[in-house]
Order: C-alpha cells, then structure tokens, then sequence
C-alpha cells in the first residue's frame, strides 16, 4: 500500500487556530465553514511533505507534526520574536533538530545576486554535516492544484510577457526562469502559497507538439536510413548468391499487411502510415513479374521491404506511445470532445493542440471547461 497522510496537529497558526485531524487511505474530502483553515491546512501539508520548510516563516505558528502511515513523520516548530523567525524541524519523538534556519537568512538568500545555499544541520547516524535546505529529501511529495488555478492561467500569459526579460540567479547552476504561476499565485494570496507545479493547457500543448515533432523527426529519420539500406538488400537478393527464402510472396504480403495496420494503431498523424493501398499495388506487379524464377524472386525483395517497414513500425510505435497513452488517458474522460493533434504542428510552429468536438469542429484548449482543464492537467503525461 502507498504511504498516505495519518494525521496532522497544528498549533498557534495565525496565532488563533489550532488544527487536528486525521486521514484515511484512498480520497479524503475536508468540509467546513469559511476561515476554518481548509485552504491553510492543504498549504502546510503540501509545504511540509514537499520539504519546502523554507515557506513556514511566512506563517505564524507554534508548531506543526504530521505522521505517514509508514511510521515516519516531520515535526515543525517556529520560535518568533520582533527581530526575527526561527523554523526548526525533527523527527517526532527526537530532541534531534534536522534543520535549523531564520527568516534573516532567508531574506538574505533571496536577495543576493548569487546566493548560498542555507547550509543547516542534518542529524546523521554517526556525525553532524552541513546540507543545503534544497537538498533534502522530501518526506512524500505532493502535487498542489489549487482553487484558482483559472485565473492563475488566464494572467500567466500577461504577465510573462510583462517579465519576460526577469531571471534569478541560482548559485553555481546560471541563470533560470522563475516559475511564473508561483509568482503570481504567491503575490496575490500570500508568501505561504506552496509551489505550483502542475502544467497548464498551454504548456500541455507545447509540450505535446515538441514531443510530436520529435517522434516525427525519429520516424523520418529511420526511414530515411532503412531506405538507402532497403537498396543495397534489393541488390543482393538478386544476385545469384543470395539464398531464397521459404515464404512465398503472398504469405510475406499478407505479413505486411499486418503491419501496416499495426503501424495505424501506434501513430497520431496519418501521414506516418504507408498508403494502404500499397499491399494492391504490390500484388498487381508481382502477377505481372516476367524474370526468371520470378516467385522466388519477388519473395526475396517483398521479404528486404517487410523487414524494414517492421523496423519503421517499431521505431513509430516507441517514438508515439507516451503521447498516445496520453491522449487515450484524457480523451477517455472528456465527452463529446477529445483532444487533437494537427498533422501537420511538425511542420508549422505556430500551431497548437485542438479540440475536435463530435461534430467535427475543431477548438482551442481555451474552450474546454474548468472540469475538463482540471483533467487535462491533472492526469500525469507519460512522456519522455
């Protein structure tokens, strides 16, 4: 059984209310009237079990203890004066502190051009050594998806135009993109807003095409590959040396024919399947072969020409399938829609992923409802 949440004792945030309460295996549905702390305990737990101990200066409290079902868990406590905040995190049940950093600290970091790691101390089982707070492992990571995550992703667009020239600076790794969502999510309801990690529709889509782009790039490759050496093969099953294989030619057709249709079934865009009038075609020019010994003949090019298209095949076939899981996984769960990848988004950057709707129209992401986004973006994509 994976590890879940038990149970969760806050006490003394926002110096006024005290939390407690306990979970179960599976889905867990927390009700309760405005300003209890529903919103704020999903932020501690995310925070916490994430290991973003970082964020808890920004919240007033005295202490925080949460315990996973695999007997393990993290104690929190926060020491607050006029001067400063001190976040201290254990092991429950130790005198052991884990980690032990200020608010100071923290400003400083944030501030610098190139700041230092905040180096604490990491209790081992033989000695004490400093470990920056970045590194430590997280005791059950999270997936937060907040509330207002459609606002969020209707101003990201705007407001990454608007900073679009901004960078932080991470000691020793260069220059990143700050996460803009966090950013914004953090400016608008608070410090203690935990990581927004989760795609949004838009960063679906790109993704998506880049990684269409790709796999159309890899298919395009082997067959350009199998092609020069499908050439030389032809060449040498001519020859008089080249032995002659048991099939006959119609058995090798009907071979592939099977992977063409498999060839169907593991690509997105139909112009990676050969046409499939092909088989017709082939059949028709073999009745009229005239060489010599022309069944055998015919058997031993269809058999150069089967073994590629089954190379081609498999390639395709690992090359689309995180995107198909993908697709199938969301579509299964969207009605009268699905999404839908333009044949043509490897040839065109500025296309994009679309909805096509039951009666053959086609839409933007953007008008797929909140629900429908939520399963979008919630459903982990299997790429890569």
């Amino acid at each position: 059984m994976s590890t879940y949440i038990r149970n969760i004792h806050a006490t003394g945030i926002y110096e006024r209310i005290d939390l407690k309460q306990t979970f179960q295996s599976g889905i867990n549905i927390i009700h309760g009237k405005n300003g209890a702390g529903k919103t704020t305990l999903l932020h501690i737990l995310a925070n916490a079990l994430d290991g973003k101990y970082e964020r808890f200066v920004h919240l007033p409290f005295k202490s925080i203890q949460i315990s996973l079902s695999d007997e393990t868990g993290i104690l929190i406590k926060q020491t607050r004066t006029d001067q400063d905040v001190v976040i201290t995190v254990q092991r429950p049940g130790t005198n052991q502190d884990i980690i032990t950093f200020s608010l100071e600290e923290i400003r400083r970091n944030e501030n610098a051009i190139n700041p230092i790691n905040i180096t604490t101390n990491i209790v081992g089982t033989v000695k004490t050594s400093p470990k920056p707070v970045s590194l430590l492992k997280p005791p059950l990571p999270t997936s937060y998806f907040p509330a207002f995550r459609t606002m969020i992703e209707a101003w990201k667009p705007i407001i990454e135009e608007e900073r679009s020239s901004q960078v932080i600076y991470l000691g020793g790794s260069g220059q990143v993109n700050k996460s803009t969502s966090t950013t914004l999510a953090r400016r608008l309801f608070g410090l203690f807003v935990p990581e927004i990690t989760y795609p949004s529709p838009r960063d679906i889509s790109q993704s998506l095409v880049e990684e269409y782009t790709k796999a159309t790039i890899k298919v395009a490759n082997t067959n350009n590959k199998l092609l020069s050496q499908a050439f030389r093969e032809i060449f040498v099953s001519l020859s008089e040396k080249h032995g002659q294989i048991d099939l006959k030619p119609e058995a090798i057709l009907r071979q592939i024919q099977s992977i063409i249709t498999r060839m169907g079934k593991s690509t997105i865009g139909e112009e990676l399947i050969p046409d499939v009038d092909i088989v017709a075609a082939i059949r028709k020019s073999i009745e009229s072969f005239q060489l010599a010994e022309g069944e055998s003949t015919a058997a031993n090019i269809l058999d150069v020409y089967r073994r590629s298209l089954d190379e081609i095949s498999r390639v395709q076939e690992r090359a689309f399938d995180g995107i198909k899981r993908y697709l199938e996984a969301v579509n299964e769960l969207l009605e009268g829609k699905k999404l839908y990848i333009p044949r043509t988004v490897a040839y065109h950057a500025s296309q994009s992923v679309q909805i096509k709707f039951a009666n053959g129209s086609f839409g933007e992401l953007q008008s797929l409802s909140s629900g429908e986004r939520q399963i979008v973006t919630m459903i982990t994509r299997p790429l890569g």
